[in-house]
C-alpha cells in the first residue's frame, strides 16, 4: 500500500520440521524460513520439504498492490464570487468514495468552517487545494486545485467637495462641485439623479452617491453634507459724534459678531482707516461701510450720517415796544448751541436759555444773545423800545390853528401801537375813527356827521379808546371841542 513498502508472506505447515524454498519477484529476506519479506506484488511459490520423511508440498501465494490514489470525478471547475453570490461551495467527488479523508488549504482565500470536510464554503477569491487520502491504503492525491474568482467585497467610496465651507456668497463658492472616488470600476449614481462621477450644485443639503462595481455587482453608498453659509455679516456702525464747529475730525466705528470680517468705508471726507473697522473723517456727509466675511464671501452694508456742528443764534421777545415799566419775556430759538449769554442793554445779563427782563425806564435797548457750542458761537440782536406810560386823556382841545392845543393829544399813547380810537357826537353817530390813533385829530370829521368846512362844530363829543394791550384796556369818556 502507500503506507507499507514491504509485506510478509507466511506459510504454515505441519508437522513443523520442514525446510522452505521460495521463489518470487521481490523477496528481500527469509528465503529459508516460513516467512519471507517482499517489496513487490506478484506470485510467490514455496516448496516445503519434511525433514523427517522427505515428503514435499508446494503452494503459490499472490501479493496484490494498493497504491492507486483517489481520483476526482467532478466539482473541480472554477467558481465565481459576487455580491449576489457571496458564498461559494466547493464539493468535488472522488473514486473510490469510501474511506477517504480530506485536507483543504488555500492561497489568498478564506475557508469558512472545517478544512477537513469533503466540501467547503469560501467567501474570498483564491486557489483552494485539496489533499484526499484513502484511509485504508494511505494513498493521497494533491492534484485538486479549485480556483475561485470574482469578489463579494463592497467597493470603497469617498466623496469630496470643492468648497470647504459649502455654499457661500463668492463666485467660487456660490456653485460648487461634488466628486466621488473609488478604486473600483463601476457606475455612479447621485441622489440628484445624476449618473456621473462628479456633479455641480448651488443648493445646500445632504447628497448621497452610490457606486456599483461593474464586475461583482457590489455597491457602496456614502453621503456628503453641503452647509449653507450665505448669511450676511451681522454688524453695526456708529459715530463718536458730529464734527466740531469749524474744522476737526470724528471717528466712525464698525463692530461685527462675525469673525474674519473686513471693512471698507466710502465717503467724501475719509482721512484714514478706510479699510479698517475704525475710519476717521473730516467732512459732513453720508458714509457707507461694507462688511465682508472673508470665509463665505458674504457682505452687508449700512450708511452713517455725519453732521457738523453749526450754531445759529435766534432771539425773540413777546413784546419789543411798550410803556415803562416794560417786562419782556425772551424766547431762545437758537440751534446747535448748548450754552447761552444774554445782555439786555440795561446792565442786566443772564445765562438762562429763555430768561425775562424788566425795563423800568424809557429808552431804546439793544439786547444781545450769544449762543455757544465749544469754540463755535453766534450772536443775535433785538431792539426793545420803552416808551412813556399813558398820561391823562384831555377833556378839551381847541383846534383853531393858533398852534396851541390844536389836536386831541394823549400823552404816552405811542407806547400802545395797537390802539384804536372812535369818536361819537351827542346823538351817538360816529364822526371820527383811527386805528391806530397817532395823536393827530384836529377836530375834522372822517365819518358821517361831517359839517361845514370839515371841522366839527364846537360841542361835547364822546370817545372810546382801546389801547390794544394784553389786557385789552378800554377808556370811555368825553372831550369838548372849542374854537
Amino acid at each position: 500500500t502507500c503506507n507499507t513498502a514491504t509485506v510478509q508472506v507466511v506459510v504454515t505447515a505441519t508437522p513443523t520440521s520442514n525446510t522452505y524454498s521460495w521463489t518470487g519477484p521481490g523477496i528481500i529476506s527469509g528465503l529459508g524460513t516460513n516467512t519471507i519479506t517482499v517489496n513487490q506484488n506478484g506470485g510467490y511459490s514455496v516448496v516445503v520439504t519434511n525433514t523427517t520423511n522427505g515428503c514435499v508440498s508446494n503452494t503459490i501465494m499472490s501479493v496484490a498492490s494498493a497504491t492507486t490514489p483517489p481520483t476526482a470525478i467532478s466539482g473541480t471547475g472554477t467558481q465565481t464570487l459576487s455580491c449576489t453570490n457571496s458564498l461559494v461551495i466547493i464539493a468535488p467527488t472522488y473514486s473510490p468514495s469510501p474511506d477517504l479523508t480530506y485536507t483543504w488549504t488555500t492561497g489568498g482565500g478564506n475557508i469558512i468552517g472545517s478544512v477537513n470536510n469533503s466540501s467547503i464554503q469560501v467567501n474570498q477569491a483564491g486557489n483552494y487545494s485539496l489533499t484526499v487520502t484513502n484511509s485504508l491504503t494511505g494513498c493521497s492525491t494533491t492534484s485538486i486545485v479549485v480556483t475561485v474568482t470574482g469578489s463579494n467585497i463592497q467597493p470603497t467610496l469617498t466623496a469630496a467637495s470643492s468648497s470647504s465651507i459649502g455654499i457661500g456668497c463668492s463666485p467660487a463658492t456660490s456653485t460648487i462641485g461634488l466628486s466621488a472616488q473609488s478604486a473600483a470600476v463601476g457606475t455612479y449614481s447621485w441622489s440628484t439623479g445624476a449618473l456621473t462621477q462628479s456633479i455641480i450644485t448651488s443648493t445646500a443639503g445632504t447628497y448621497t452617491v452610490t457606486i456599483t462595481d461593474n464586475v461583482s455587482g457590489c455597491s457602496t453608498s456614502t453621503t456628503i453634507a453641503v452647509p449653507n453659509n450665505t448669511a450676511i455679516p451681522n454688524f453695526t456702525a456708529s459715530s463718536l459724534g458730529n464734527l466740531p464747529c469749524g474744522s476737526g475730525t470724528t471717528a466712525l466705528n464698525a463692530v461685527s459678531t462675525n469673525s474674519n470680517v473686513t471693512y471698507a468705508w466710502t465717503g467724501t471726507g475719509i482721512v484714514s482707516g478706510s479699510n479698517t473697522a475704525a475710519a476717521t473723517v473730516n467732512q459732513p456727509g453720508t458714509y457707507t461701510v461694507t462688511a465682508l466675511d472673508n470665509i463665505t464671501g458674504c457682505m452687508s452694508q449700512t450708511t452713517l450720517p455725519v453732521s457738523q456742528i453749526t450754531v445759529n443764534a435766534l432771539a425773540v421777545a413777546n413784546i419789543t415796544v411798550g410803556p415803562a415799566p416794560l417786562n419782556v419775556n425772551f424766547n431762545n430759538l437758537s440751534t446747535g448751541a448748548n450754552t447761552y449769554s444774554w445782555s439786555f442793554g440795561n446792565g442786566n445779563s443772564s445765562s438762562q436759555t429763555s430768561p425775562s427782563n424788566s425795563y423800568p425806564s424809557v429808552g431804546t435797548y439793544s439786547v444781545f444773545l450769544t449762543a455757544y457750542n465749544g469754540s463755535c458761537m453766534s450772536v443775535d440782536t433785538l431792539i426793545i423800545k420803552v416808551l412813556e406810560s399813558l398820561g391823562g386823556i384831555p377833556e378839551i382841545f381847541t383846534p383853531n390853528g393858533d398852534g396851541k392845543n390844536d389836536v386831541f393829544e394823549i400823552i404816552g399813547l405811542d407806547s400802545y401801537p395797537k390802539n384804536s380810537l372812535q369818536v361819537f357826537n351827542r346823538w351817538g353817530s360816529p364822526v371820527y375813527s383811527s386805528n391806530p390813533y397817532k395823536n393827530d385829530w384836529d377836530g375834522a370829521a372822517n365819518a358821517s356827521g361831517k359839517t361845514g368846512s370839515g371841522k366839527l362844530p364846537s360841542g361835547t363829543y364822546f370817545y372810546i379808546l382801546n389801547l390794544g394791550d394784553e389786557n385789552n384796556t378800554v377808556f370811555k369818556g368825553f372831550v369838548q371841542i372849542q374854537y
